[in-house]
């Protein structure tokens, strides 16, 4: 029987329980931690967009969290059950790996799929689909998302979408466009992974994710493309963004959502290959350069993390991309 989703959409929170439990810590040290996790969110996209560093008094409410963080990591089997904080052998390899990192994917998705209804639906309902992709309101209006949801064969409740949609994004199973239409946001959310129903024999055993679910066996692999694939997708968008004007700088945010649709990548992948490019600046016919700044400054706080883009080595984030061709 699958278990009610917690109400988390970040995998670091459950990391602080890992690290709490490693350092065979409790509770008080489980609520400090995740007080400093939300403290550093804040932080950073303080930065991002320009402004001064938010107040830690007012991120001190974690009792929920904390107590939904205790259950996500209960239910994938990270920690033991019960009151003290006790890691299971998979939630040492768990604690010791980067979220985006494919062992992180092959150990924590299929326990994921089995628990929580709300990640097997959105899932089937990516895979089911012909075009691999759902278009969603992001308006908190429950009526609105399901005219929306149901009609493309999603039954879930709006709040189930979102954690599902962020919980797998950080996974790199799915991405999602942010975009405007008629004064509303709305989001098109994609596979960035592929599904086969048999065991394929061409992919690297490593890449490769068995998941059960409903009796059914099936196969997940995230998506891989080559720098040469990326770099005349990555021209053609920014000069798009750039009205055609080469070295007009374009938002590094706004570049990467429109890059990632079109290959079908989680931003961690576009984040990897710019970092490549960035280094070397002088790629095939063309030269690329990073600039900081602000970000587009956006009310909703999920929009903001999403959107924070790949940092300088000296810790500033890069906000603008220009580009031209040599």
């Amino acid at each position: 029987m699958r278990k009610r989703i917690p109400r988390i959409r970040r995998w670091e929170y459950v990391h602080c329980v890992l690290d709490t439990a490693h350092k065979n810590g409790d509770l008080d040290d489980l609520e400090k931690c995740l007080i400093d996790m939300k403290y550093e969110f804040e932080r950073q996209k303080s930065i991002a967009i320009g402004r001064g560093s938010p107040r830690k008094k007012g991120l001190a409410k974690v009792g929920e969290l904390m107590r939904d963080s205790v259950t996500l990591a209960t239910h994938l089997e990270l920690i033991e059950d019960g009151e003290a904080l006790k890691l299971t052998k998979m939630g040492e390899k768990v604690a010791n790996l980067e979220i985006a990192s494919s062992e992180y994917l092959c150990l924590i998705l299929p326990h994921l799929v089995a628990q929580y209804n709300p990640i097997f639906a959105l899932l089937d309902t990516l895979y089911t689909i012909p075009k691999k992709e759902i278009r969603v309101p992001e308006l908190r209006d429950i009526k609105e998302f399901h005219k929306y949801s149901e009609t493309q064969g999603l039954y879930i409740g709006q709040t189930d979408y979102m954690i599902a949609r962020d919980l797998l994004g950080q996974l790199g199973v799915v991405n999602w466009l942010l975009y405007e239409e008629d004064g509303k946001r709305f989001s098109r959310v994609y596979l960035t992974s592929d599904f086969f129903e048999v065991k394929p024999s061409q992919l690297e055993e490593e890449a490769v994710i068995c998941v059960v679910a409903k009796e059914k066996e099936f196969w997940i692999s995230r998506r891989r493309i080559s720098l040469m694939e990326f770099i005349p997708v990555l021209w053609d968008e920014y000069i798009e963004l750039a009205k055609g004007i080469s070295l007009r700088p374009v938002f590094y945010s706004h570049l990467r959502d429109a890059v990632c649709y079109l290959l079908r990548i989680g931003d961690h992948v576009f984040d990897i290959f710019m970092k490549e490019l960035l280094a070397d600046q002088d790629i095939e016919n063309f030269s690329i350069f990073g600039s900081g700044g602000s970000i587009p400054y956006s009310k909703h706080s999920s929009s903001v993390l999403k959107s924070l883009p790949l940092k300088f080595t000296s810790g500033r984030y890069i906000v603008y991309i220009k580009m031209e061709e040599c």
